[in-house]
């Protein structure tokens, strides 16, 4: 038992600090992840979460995504950037934005 007013304040207050805080949100939400290398050498990337969508973009190993929140059935949804261009001046807002089968990415958080 703490018998140091003093120190009883800190470790209250340490207490109170650490379950106001939220849990850290899931790393795969904000980490820059690659698209894997496939026999093909493309990837694709969709409008929709369905094999049969529209492309939006052919993506190729190296590429940069981030992986997004939202999944259905096997895809997820990702920002995506060529491979460096996210780095360029400008670069981070010139992603685009569709669904990919989450095998074919480096789910890297």
């Amino acid at each position: 038992m703490i018998t140091n007013p003093a120190a009883r304040l800190t470790v209250v207050l340490f207490l109170a600090v650490a379950l106001a805080t939220p849990a850290a949100s899931p790393a795969r939400a904000t980490a820059f992840c690659e698209v894997v290398e496939t026999p093909d050498g493309v990837v694709a990337l969709r409008e929709a979460p369905d094999a049969a969508a529209p492309l939006v973009e052919e993506m190729r190993a190296g590429d940069e995504v981030m992986v997004l929140p939202e999944k259905s059935g096997a895809f997820v949804r990702v920002r995506f950037w060529r491979a460096g261009e996210r780095l360029e001046d400008g670069g981070f807002e010139r992603y685009r934005i569709g669904w990919v089968e989450e095998r074919l990415v480096d789910l890297c958080g």
